[in-house]
């Protein structure tokens, strides 16, 4: 069969034509085909993402390395969700924590994970929790919120910026309401700035500096407002019965987890108040033969109330196993004043002194 060159144009045209389209078809196939790869990859992340028990088993076995003497025992997740790019929601958190002997009962309500500039070097990530309730033998929290906005890089934290307030807490049986307090630190330190608290119908201001670079050191700087201790009675029975007042003060202490270091305390009732004179016993000694001394005794003999127009108490650390305390009383009813100061040992140093004070408010 003979063609004509036009003819022969229009077949190598269709034969160009149908080369082409079968390389387009291929193209096309495995278009379609690394898609259905993405998707799949993609749906099984998203899978991931929202599913609790990837977080459950492997959360734990990546923080405990990184969190020295704190271990992850148990942790449950009622629900997860995940968002592109970087955002993870969570309810019903509940976790068992140890540290050292303390174990810590954790739920958390609701937790908002948003990461931020995730594909830059300086990445950042706000973080929100929500009802956190923490129970051990030593403290009890109630409706914690905290929210975090931090920065860092691949290593090491670069800023924390934050606020954490509390609708109670129990510590020591010692019960502190509507706390507040903000926060900010880097990969060394945090600090909880202006924190303040109602105790006992009074209030109780401050800021805490904790260095968990230098074996978890910390500096607390405290003042206290109108505290009622007529209620504290219901902590410590054998002592706050035996004195009434509302007293101010203020506390400057610094130390570690092994225990305190430093230590500047002052109080004072500027309303005055009253004190049992068993109380008084331990000072007679320091007291000089003089008419005051024996209206003393006679008083702690039979265990009577002293007015007080002044008391005014001030402790202060002047070595690691001494603390020095200067004491103001004055009673007109009795014609009593007493100003002395009174040096004593802590065995074992001041890190012993918070035993030391709990055997002394109980005896």
């Amino acid at each position: 069969q003979t063609f004509t060159a036009g003819e022969r144009g229009i077949t190598r045209m269709q034969d160009d034509f149908d080369g082409w389209w079968k390389i387009v078809k291929r193209i096309g196939f495995i278009a379609i085909l690394v898609l259905c790869i993405c998707a799949v990859g993609i749906s099984f992340l998203y899978f991931l993402f929202n599913s609790p028990q990837l977080l459950e088993s492997n959360l734990p076995r990546w923080l405990n390395p990184r969190l020295p003497e704190i271990v992850i025992q148990e942790l449950s997740i009622g629900r997860q969700s995940f968002s592109f790019p970087c955002y993870f929601h969570f309810k019903d958190i509940e976790s068992q924590i140890l540290q050292g002997s303390q174990k810590f009962q954790v739920r958390i309500r609701e937790v908002d994970l948003h990461g931020l500039e995730i594909f830059t070097a300086q990445r950042r990530m706000l973080l929100q929790l929500q009802g956190v309730d923490v129970q051990s033998d030593l403290l009890a929290l109630r409706e914690g919120q905290l929210s975090v906005d931090a920065r860092f890089t691949d290593r090491n934290i670069k800023t924390l910026q934050g606020n954490f307030k509390s609708f109670g807490l129990n510590l020591a049986n010692y019960v502190f309401t509507d706390l507040k307090a903000g926060l900010s630190g880097d990969k060394n330190t945090i600090m909880f700035n202006d924190f303040s608290t109602d105790f006992y119908d009074g209030q109780i201001k401050g800021q805490i500096s904790l260095d968990y670079a230098r074996d978890i050191a910390y500096s607390i700087t405290m003042e206290l407002t109108k505290i009622d201790l007529r209620q504290l009675q219901k902590v410590n029975p054998e002592f706050f019965s035996k004195v009434r007042g509302r007293v101010h003060g203020f506390v400057n202490a610094k130390g570690d987890r092994q225990g305190i270091n430093a230590l500047e305390a002052s109080f004072d009732a500027p309303e005055g108040g009253e004190i049992k004179a068993s109380l008084l016993q331990y000072l007679v000694a320091y007291i000089p033969q003089i008419p005051q001394r024996k209206d003393l005794e006679k008083l702690i003999k039979t265990n009577g109330q002293v007015p007080l127009e002044r008391a005014d108490v001030v402790i202060k650390s002047i070595s690691d196993e001494k603390i020095s305390s200067k004491i103001q009383l004055e009673s007109r009813k009795f014609n009593l004043g007493i100003n002395m100061t009174v040096d004593t040992n802590i065995e074992g140093g001041l890190k012993n002194l918070l035993k030391y004070l709990s055997n002394f408010l109980q005896n």
